[in-house]
């Protein structure tokens, strides 16, 4: 029975997810550039992302010529 009425509740939980995800499938281009924007906008903030550079509307190129590439040890 609990599984009964918990399903619906998850289900509206998960709602505004799953309709952000479907939208995504339409667009993954757009998509991409939505959350490399919000990590460029976090990476701005910090002292590492101020030392390169960051400035938080950065595009795709900004971001590839600023942030060099490094490993994980590095």
């Amino acid at each position: 029975m609990r599984g009964a009425l918990a399903a619906p509740l998850v289900r509206a939980y998960c709602a505004p997810r799953a309709a952000r995800f479907a939208a995504a499938l339409d667009d993954p281009e757009g998509a991409q550039r939505a959350v490399l924007a919000r990590i460029v906008r976090a990476c701005a903030a910090t002292g590492y992302g101020r030392s390169l550079g960051l400035e938080p509307g950065d595009d795709l190129a900004a971001f590839r010529h600023k942030v060099p590439l490094a490993g994980y040890g590095e």
